[in-house]
């Protein structure tokens, strides 16, 4: 038994953040991006000494702005409900039962594969609900699993 799984017997819940590789890759994506900008206005208009700082700054900014992005969406799977939270100061949270859970699928794009990540849909009776950048979708499914089992004896 791992020691997710030795907390979650314990807790009898667990919190699923979604891939923090895909967080690594944004915050690569938004550095790069902005150091390309500087580069070309730096070209085109002759900037200084403050013009770099005041990049950093930005680049600092976006990269605690991804960050607490990241950290405020997350997924908790206890035995009764599958819940996902988003934001911060403006808070979303969709919860399911997970006795009414008829069927799990995974699915992983290109970019999934090479970052490690995939997407769980949970499929109820009428609608499907997607759990998106899913780091470890077995485990995550086979707890889902178990806990629809035991709901239903």
């Amino acid at each position: 038994m791992t020691d997710i799984e030795q907390g979650f017997e314990r807790t009898e819940k667990i919190k699923v953040h979604t891939s923090s590789f895909l967080l690594f890759m944004r915050i690569i994506v938004a550095v790069i991006l902005i150091n390309i900008l500087a580069l070309i206005t730096t070209i085109i208009f002759d900037f200084s000494v403050s013009f770099f700082i005041a990049r950093t700054i930005i680049e600092i900014v976006i990269i605690i702005f991804l960050y607490i992005f990241w950290y405020s969406n997350y997924y908790r799977i206890t035995p009764s409900k599958v819940i996902h939270k988003t934001g911060i100061v403006f808070t979303n949270q969709d919860s399911f039962n997970i006795e009414t859970i008829d069927n799990i699928s995974c699915s992983q794009s290109l970019f999934g594969r090479l970052c490690n990540y995939w997407n769980v849909t949970l499929h109820f009776s009428a609608k499907e609900y997607v759990l998106r950048c899913i780091p470890n979708p077995n485990y995550f499914s086979s707890l889902i699993t178990r806990f629809n089992k035991d709901s239903q004896k």
